[in-house]
Parts: structure tokens; sequence; C-alpha cells
């Protein structure tokens, strides 16, 4: 992951953010994400609402660990201004 300094991205996946490093993806993949999505021809779309897109997908974790983390700031953010963000979950009883 250390090797992907440096590269540009409009939209990652972070599968199994339970197990993730909080600093690493902080440090490397969320400054990647700091350009803004281009069109065809180059220029950026000023009326376009979502430029980049942070998809955190996992199972049961820890309230210790960064997925948890990365959860209560999104489901803020999702309260705060519903049309830049959303989360949803499902209880363990579902699969089940």
């Amino acid at each position: 992951m250390d090797s992907d300094r440096g590269l540009r991205t409009h939209a990652t996946l972070i599968d199994e953010a339970r197990d993730q490093d909080g600093d690493a993806i902080a440090e490397i993949i969320l400054p990647q994400m700091n350009v803004s999505r281009r069109m065809y021809n180059g220029s950026v779309n000023p009326y376009e609402k979502v430029n980049t897109q942070v998809i955190y997908a996992t199972s049961a974790g820890t309230k210790a660990s960064y997925a948890y983390e990365a959860l209560i700031d999104t489901f803020e953010k999702a309260i705060i201004d519903p049309k830049s963000a959303f989360c949803i979950g499902l209880d363990y009883r579902v699969p089940m």
C-alpha cells in the first residue's frame, strides 16, 4: 500500500475496514482523493454534487477499530448533510 503514494483516484472501496490500519488509510489512501473528477473534455462540472467516493465495507468489528470511527464520521455527515453521505447497516440477525 505504501507504493501507492502519489496516485490520484476518484473512488475507492475499503473492504473489511475493521482489519485496516487507520493511519495508513488517512496518510496514503485518502490523500489520493484530493482531485476533482473531470469530464471527457477535461473540465470539471461545477454542478456535480459527488466528486469523489469512499465506500467502506466490513463485517462486525469492535468500537476500538478504525471502521467504527469511520462509521460514526459517516453517520454524522449523513445526518448533517444527507445529500453528501449515507450510512447503511444491517443487524447480525439478518443473515442468521
